[in-house]
C-alpha cells in the first residue's frame, strides 16, 4: 500500500476554532481513502503562511529528507506557504527526494500521473517566472535609487537615524563613529576599539564600519549577495567622515603590509575586565620611562573632557592597578580553582557510587521482604497462622517495604543533585585550557582566558595603594 502523510495549515487560533483544520484533515483523509493510501500521520500548525520555521512543517521536511513516505497530501497548495520563493524549494525539495504531492481541492496539482506532474511543472515555472520578473523588477527600481543618491530602505547605518525615508546624522553616535575611524588610522587594532569605547559589536562589525561607504557620503548597491553589478555615487545625505579619511582607512584595510603598525596586544586581561564603579571596561596602558611600566585603567577615566559628553557625561573616580599585580592575583585564582575541580569530581563520583551501593542493598531488602510476604500467604492459606496473625505480619512487612522505598527515592534525589553539580567534561576541558596558558604569549593566552573567564569586576579608589583592590571573578564554567 502506498503511504502517506497530510499537512494542513490554518493562520489563527479563531480559523482552527471554526474547525478549518478539523475540514482539512478530514477531506484529505477521504481522497486518501478513495486512492487506497495508507496515511502514516497528520501533521498541523496554527500559523501563517509567511513564516517558514513552523514546527509541523520543518517536521515534514525532515521526513521529505528521510524518504519516510510516498506521497504528501494537503488540502490547497498555499497550505505549504504564502511566499513564492518557499514553494519553489519545497517543490525542489520534494522532487530531489522522489517525493509525490497532491492538493485535495487543486487538480492541477498531482505528481503522481504524467499529466498532473506536467501541470504541476507548468504551474511552478509560471511561479518562478513572476518570481524572477519580480526580483528583476525591484532591482531596477533600487538601482535607480541608488543612481539618484537616494537611501534604499532598511535599517540605517550606526550613526544615522531615518527621517521621511531620508538619512540623517545621529550626533551621538556620530562621534563614535569619528573615532573609530580615527583610532584605527592611528593604528589601533579592531578589537582594541571595542575595548576602547567598551562595544558589545564585536570586531567584524567595527571592520563594517570603517568599510561603508556611506559615512563618506556615498550610496553603494549590488555589492553583496547574487548582484554582480555594483553602483557607488554620492548620496544626498550629509557624510559623517571625510572622504580622504575614507579612502586612507580603505588603504590600510587592504594593505599586506600595512603603512601603519597596529599596536601588538600586550595585556593578558583585555576585554574581560570591568569596573564595578561605572561599568566600563578596564583596559591595558603604559606610562613611565620609554612606556615600559604597564597598568590598568578604567576606559571612561581616561577620556578627554570632549568626549565624554558621547557617554551621557558620566564620569569615573577610580585608581590605576599595575598589570602585574592584577595579572598574578587573576592567574593565580585561576590556579586554585583548576586544582579544586578534579578534587570536586572525585568527591561527587565516590558519593555516586556509594549511593548505587546503597539503592542495590535496599532493592534486594525489597526482594527479601516481597518473599518473606509470599510464605506468609501460603502459611495463612495452609491454615498455619490465623487471619489475626497473617495480617499484622503482613501489615509489618508491607511497611518495612515503604521504608525501603523511600530510603531509594531518597538516593535518587542525592543522584540527580550530584548530577547538576557533575559536568566532568567541561571541567576537563577547562583543565585543559588553562594548562595551555603561556603568559609569554599575550595574544593565544588572552584567547584562552576569554574561554574561561566571563567577566572581572574591580573597584579600586584612586585613594587606595596600587595592590589594594577588590575584585571578582566570574568563570564560564559551573
Amino acid at each position: 500500500m502506498k503511504r502517506a502523510i497530510i499537512y494542513t495549515r490554518v493562520s489563527t487560533v479563531m480559523q482552527e476554532e471554526t474547525a478549518s483544520l478539523e475540514n482539512q484533515i478530514k477531506q484529505c483523509r477521504e481522497f486518501a481513502d478513495k486512492r487506497g493510501y495508507k496515511v502514516l500521520g497528520v501533521y498541523s500548525d496554527v500559523l501563517s503562511g509567511t513564516k517558514d520555521d513552523r514546527p509541523n512543517y520543518l517536521k515534514v521536511k525532515e521526513l521529505v529528507e528521510a524518504k519516510a513516505f510516498d506521497t504528501l497530501i494537503i488540502y490547497e497548495v498555499s497550505r505549504i506557504s504564502r511566499k513564492n520563493t518557499e514553494l519553489i524549494n519545497f517543490s525542489e525539495l520534494m522532487k530531489e527526494n522522489g517525493i509525490n504531492f497532491i492538493s485535495v481541492t487543486e487538480s492541477s496539482f498531482d505528481t503522481t500521473t504524467p499529466e498532473g506532474a506536467l501541470m504541476t511543472s507548468i504551474q511552478f515555472g509560471m511561479i518562478q517566472f513572476e518570481r524572477d520578473n519580480t526580483v528583476k523588477r525591484t532591482t531596477e527600481r533600487l538601482y535607480y535609487k541608488a543612481s539618484e543618491g537616494q537611501w534604499l530602505g532598511g535599517a540605517p547605518p550606526f550613526g544615522y537615524k531615518l527621517i521621511d525615508k531620508k538619512l540623517v546624522i545621529d550626533d551621538t553616535k556620530a562621534g563614535i563613529v569619528r573615532s573609530i575611524f580615527e583610532k584605527y588610522l592611528e593604528g589601533y587594532s579592531l578589537r582594541q576599539i571595542c575595548n576602547d569605547f567598551n562595544l558589545v559589536w564585536g570586531s567584524s562589525r567595527v571592520k563594517r564600519i570603517l568599510e561603508n561607504p556611506t559615512y563618506a557620503g556615498y550610496i553603494r548597491y549590488g555589492s553583496r549577495g547574487k548582484h554582480k553589478k555594483m553602483i557607488l555615487v554620492e548620496g544626498t545625505h550629509i557624510p559623517i567622515i571625510s572622504k580622504d579619511i575614507f579612502d586612507d582607512t580603505q588603504s590600510l584595510l587592504g594593505k599586506k603590509s600595512r603603512k601603519y603598525t597596529h599596536k601588538t596586544n600586550r595585556y593578558l586581561l583585555t576585554g574581560m575586565l570591568k569596573c564595578k564603579e561605572c561599568g566600563h571596561n578596564y583596559i591595558g596602558l603604559s606610562g613611565g620611562s620609554y612606556n615600559v611600566v604597564g597598568y590598568y585603567s578604567c576606559h571612561l577615566k581616561k577620556l578627554k573632557n570632549t568626549d565624554k559628553p558621547i557617554y551621557g557625561g558620566q564620569d569615573c573616580h577610580t585608581g590605576n592597578i599595575k598589570q602585574s599585580i592584577l595579572e598574578e592575583i587573576v592567574l593565580e585564582h585561576l590556579e586554585k580553582v583548576v586544582n579544586s575541580l578534579k578534587e570536586i569530581d572525585d568527591v561527587i563520583i565516590n558519593r555516586k557510587k556509594e549511593s548505587g551501593t546503597n539503592k542495590g542493598s535496599y532493592l534486594i531488602e525489597i526482594e527479601k521482604l516481597k518473599n518473606k510476604k509470599d510464605k506468609l500467604l501460603e502459611l495463612y492459606l495452609e491454615e498455619d497462622l490465623s487471619k489475626e496473625i497473617y495480617k499484622k505480619r503482613s501489615n509489618d512487612v508491607d511497611a518495612q517495604i515503604k521504608m525501603m522505598e523511600r530510603k531509594i527515592e531518597e538516593e535518587e534525589r542525592k543522584e540527580n543533585s550530584l548530577n547538576k553539580n557533575l559536568d566532568i567534561e567541561n571541567r576537563e576541558r577547562i583543565i585543559s585550557y588553562f594548562n595551555k596558558i603561556n603568559p609569554k604569549k599575550i595574544t593565544e593566552a588572552n584567547a584562552i582566558l576569554g574561554l574561561i573567564i566571563d567577566r572581572i569586576e574591580i573597584y579600586k579608589p584612586k585613594t587606595r595603594r596600587q595592590d589594594d583592590f577588590e575584585i571578582e571573578i566570574f568563570l564560564n564554567i559551573l
